[in-house]
């Protein structure tokens, strides 16, 4: 088991920068409370502070970096930026899908940097008639709308954060990395979590290991 890093933060302020982190936050509370009118029943209590969710940034990563951020981004994403970010050659030519993508906080920040990433949700915390289509916020950062159906085009990078794989057959996919929120990874089939044996089973192997997130790379390389 290989030991966790500490979070670079100077990296990541050189490539995301205070002022833009700025105009995220209040452009993503914008789009937050127009559909917050529309479905007040929805879960409000990740999306209006996804850094708060289960006070888990808190146990995770210094308060400073979560600051940063504006508590938008779940400690599971910080670490993903931070990997990617520090094995940029590795990855800048690679298509992502962030499984699990509420909003598609985590697609922009990976567009701030240059990477493609798909957005794919099944819309059970958003209400299933949670429209997205034509909004100028994602119009205006050049990424994906979440969507529900899988990508035609290929995923070489498959991110999650804060949820658990809803189809088990997904990981027969082949994809080349896997980076996994590990609090949602068990040894063992149990209900909410995503089974370690599927993931040795479908030839990953754990690369890195980050204090909340486990990343994966194919072992045959496809």
């Amino acid at each position: 088991y290989l030991k966790m890093d500490e979070l670079n933060l100077q990296i990541l302020k050189q490539n995301f920068s205070e002022d833009w982190i700025d105009k995220l936050h209040k452009q993503y509370h914008d789009i937050v409370s127009r559909h917050k009118s529309l479905h007040p029943d929805w879960n409000t209590n990740y999306f209006d502070s996804p850094a708060g969710w289960c006070d888990r940034n808190n146990c995770n990563v210094k308060k400073e970096i979560t600051e940063y951020f504006n508590e938008l981004l779940h400690y599971p994403n910080i670490f993903i930026l931070h990997h990617i970010l520090n094995n940029f050659d590795e990855f800048k030519n690679l298509n992502f899908m962030d499984y699990g993508s509420g909003f598609g906080l985590l697609s922009i920040f990976l567009k701030r940097i240059g990477i493609n990433c798909y957005n794919l949700d099944d819309f059970s915390q958003l209400k299933d008639d949670f429209e997205l289509d034509g909004d100028i916020f994602y119009k205006n950062y050049q990424v994906d709308i979440p969507k529900k159906k899988l990508p035609t085009e290929k995923v070489d990078v498959v991110v999650t954060s804060s949820i658990f794989f809803m189809d088990e057959g997904f990981l027969e996919k082949k994809f080349k990395y896997l980076m996994l929120d590990s609090f949602y990874i068990h040894k063992g089939k149990k209900q909410g979590f995503i089974d370690l044996n599927l993931i040795n089973d479908n030839n990953y192997e754990l690369i890195k290991s980050y204090k909340g997130l486990n990343i994966y790379k194919n072992k045959l390389g496809e």
